[in-house]
């Protein structure tokens, strides 16, 4: 097996033995060993150090996920994979720690909501997707005719009808009756 993995590898000019076949998407090399898919480090490091111990991860001092050299490899638990990673400054720690959204719209207190549960959302894109959501629902949506009638029965008419500051048609002459029913009973209640 050793030949076979070793003419896969080609040594870089930072000692790092890369990976030239098969990636999987994460970008670490990929193949069969002992009947099973595994990725390259991990079988590296079988082949020139021996068993890998439950629940510990083959992890990289060059942080250069096709590197195979078992001299860059080394054993540690998910928790040390996370501190050498942001030790490291591939990740920053967490969404918490960024500055800008997935769309480039930078976390201001006003273009910053934070939920119940303190995520943080971007203002700007919760616009946006309200805008392209609102148009493919009208465009979806059937429009339903106009009432002729007001649920008294009063006829819409230009003469009987108004818009009101949220658009909608209102019966003139129930907003006359509404009115005067109004100003009878405030006639009652006041001297």
């Amino acid at each position: 097996m050793n030949e076979y993995f070793d003419s896969r590898v080609i040594v870089s000019k930072s000692g790092c033995w890369e990976w030239q076949k098969a990636l999987n998407p994460n970008g670490y090399g990929k193949a069969y060993f002992n009947g099973k898919l595994r990725q390259s480090h991990r079988i590296s490091w079988i082949l020139h150090r021996g068993k890998i111990p439950v629940g510990l991860f083959v992890l990289h001092h060059c942080d250069n996920p096709i590197c195979v050299n078992p001299d860059h490899l080394f054993l540690g638990t998910q928790k040390d994979n996370m501190h050498d990673m942001i030790a490291k400054g591939r990740k920053n720690g967490g969404w918490h720690y960024r500055t800008h959204c997935l769309k480039g719209h930078e976390y201001t207190l006003e273009n910053t909501h934070v939920n119940d549960k303190g995520h943080r959302y971007c203002r700007a894109c919760g616009r946006e997707f309200a805008r392209k959501y609102r148009k493919i629902r009208s465009l979806t949506r059937e429009k339903k005719p106009l009432k002729k009638f007001c649920k008294n029965g009063h006829e819409f008419t230009g003469d009987n009808t108004h818009i009101n500051t949220n658009g909608h048609r209102v019966c003139r002459t129930c907003g006359r009756q509404r009115k005067r029913k109004a100003e009878g009973w405030n006639a009652r209640i006041l001297p």
